[in-house]
């Protein structure tokens, strides 16, 4: 078997690309967690993030191991095949794992390095849209218009092929070589057909591969919408406003109740005993609500008829 592209380049970036993404989130709510403690509730949210992106590296990670196992585990196949690994098609998200270019037929293989549960249909719909954009992809720019495989490979020891259908194949490691070997394709391919698919194949990926994400792009997106959320953090703070919000919501609330005309003032009398009481005095502000009048100033408690506490 031939290999004229070796893989892993796009896993690569991709676990990259989730690893920078994990120290900035932790980074960012460190950041926030020291100079700006009252968004604490924010610094979780990131650090969650970090997390999140952590694990994503880490899949990627294993994602990169399980395509060399499969990679390996072609290899007894003859040299009338050929291997192309990692190719990113036009307006598609993501890459095909491996395609397979034999006089038998095209294979489009999506590797796994983990075991699904039944209900996820991700893994199966992922090898299918693989299957039927290299389908439309070969009628195109090739014109060949072929039935493509869909072959999903785990590398778990464990993992179940229950999943097989007649559009989908499920395969294990040891039982890849077998499975290619015994398909037969209505659509031979010939040597002319085959270099031209695969210099497509290449071409396509080359180009798409340099629109895609980077590390750099990312950040740089990033910062830029870091920074504006900081630009209007401080424009905020610097014309009297508050982003967190009070601690003590409530008492910021009666500080901006509007207390009824009767209640105005600081000197509180007794209607029943006609007696009024300064802030500073023992009883002042001990009576019953109902029975309280509000002055504003002693000449206007004894114009109304009170006198004053004696304490």
């Amino acid at each position: 078997m031939h290999i004229i592209r070796t893989g892993g380049k796009y896993a690569r970036e991709q676990q990259r690309l989730y690893r920078v993404k994990a120290a900035i989130f932790a980074l960012t709510g460190a950041t926030l967690l020291i100079f700006i403690s009252q968004l604490w509730l924010l610094s979780l949210i990131f650090f969650g993030c970090g997390l999140h992106y952590f694990k994503r590296r880490s899949n990627w990670h294993k994602g990169i191991l399980g395509e060399k196992m499969v990679v390996e585990a072609l290899t007894p196949l003859d040299n009338s095949y050929v291997l192309i690994n990692d190719i990113v098609l036009p307006e598609r998200r993501g890459n095909i794992d491996h395609i397979l270019v034999g006089s038998n037929g095209v294979f489009a293989i999506e590797t796994k390095s983990y075991r699904w549960h039944y209900l996820n249909r991700f893994p199966i719909r992922q090898a299918i849209c693989n299957a039927v954009s290299l389908r439309y992809f070969l009628k195109e720019n090739v014109q060949v218009d072929m039935f493509i495989p869909a072959i999903l490979v785990s590398t778990d020891p464990n993992a179940t092929t229950s999943q097989s259908s007649s559009i989908v194949n499920v395969i294990t490691l040891r039982n890849l070589c077998d499975f290619i070997k015994n398909q037969r394709n209505q659509s031979w391919l010939d040597i002319e057909v085959k270099k031209k698919l695969r210099h497509e194949l290449l071409r396509a990926s080359h180009t798409t591969s340099q629109k895609e994400v980077t590390v750099q792009k990312w950040l740089l997106k990033y910062i830029g919408l870091l920074a504006v959320g900081l630009i209007i953090y401080i424009s905020y703070v610097f014309i009297g406003g508050n982003p967190y919000g009070k601690w003590v919501p409530v008492t910021e609330k009666v500080k901006n109740i509007q207390i009824p005309s009767e209640k105005v003032g600081k000197i509180i009398g007794n209607l029943k005993s006609k007696i009024y009481h300064l802030p500073d005095q023992a009883n002042y502000g001990k009576g019953k609500e109902e029975n309280r009048v509000y002055f504003d100033s002693e000449e206007e408690a004894i114009r109304a008829g009170y006198r004053k506490a004696k304490r």
